[in-house]
């Protein structure tokens, strides 16, 4: 009895393991399925200008791809390119960089793996060039401020010695006032409410 009870029981596992063998391939098919579906959706879009709702689909497809499926290596490369677009208010170089970055190494072979180096390589030189931009815009700031600084100078040494011409004019028209005698038609000074003759 115990020996009918297993083989019974064996069975029904067996039947139930058969039945989900069968199962599985066709979810992993119907997934398949539904994954190439929206990977042609993602292109229909990209193609018709769509760009924004082909990123949303090119996202979805990179989240439910397999590391190996074709479509994976599609979305990476599609949405590399979004990342990168000129002006646009999406443009984001990193992301850029990480989808390109796992495209040359998960897919070798794929067809976009020159393309994926070569923006790779693009945006290395584009990130240099920054740096040098930004640097020159810093030195020519700096240099404008050094002119500023030098003008300044130069203005200040042109009132020092205007300031030192007129000392000296001063200086000698008061000895030439003290050496002239009183009362000899010098100028008037008005001092304790009486004019005096220098």
């Amino acid at each position: 009895m115990k020996r009918n009870r297993w083989i019974a029981l064996s069975a029904k596992t067996l039947a139930l393991f058969l039945l989900l063998t069968c199962l599985i391939p066709d979810a992993a098919g119907a997934a398949s399925s539904a994954l190439k579906k929206s990977a042609k959706k993602a292109e229909k879009a990209w193609q018709g200008g769509q760009l924004d709702e082909a990123a949303k689909l090119y996202e979805s497809v990179l989240a439910a791809a397999a590391p190996g499926d074709a479509e994976r290596a599609q979305a990476l490369f599609a949405l590399a390119l979004y990342y990168l677009q000129p002006y646009a208010t999406t443009r984001d170089e990193a992301r850029a960089r990480t989808l390109l970055e796992e495209l040359a190494a998960a897919f070798p072979i794929s067809e976009h793996r020159l393309e994926a180096r070569a923006l790779t390589a693009l945006l290395s030189d584009t990130s240099a060039l920054d740096r040098c931009t930004t640097e020159l815009a810093a030195a020519r700031e700096g240099a404008a401020a050094a002119g500023e600084l030098d003008e300044r100078r130069q203005a200040l040494e042109v009132g020092v010695e205007e300031a030192g011409r007129d000392r000296r004019r001063l200086a000698r028209d008061r000895q030439d006032a003290r050496q002239q005698p009183r009362g000899s038609g010098g100028v008037d000074h008005v001092g304790r409410g009486d004019a005096q003759r220098w």
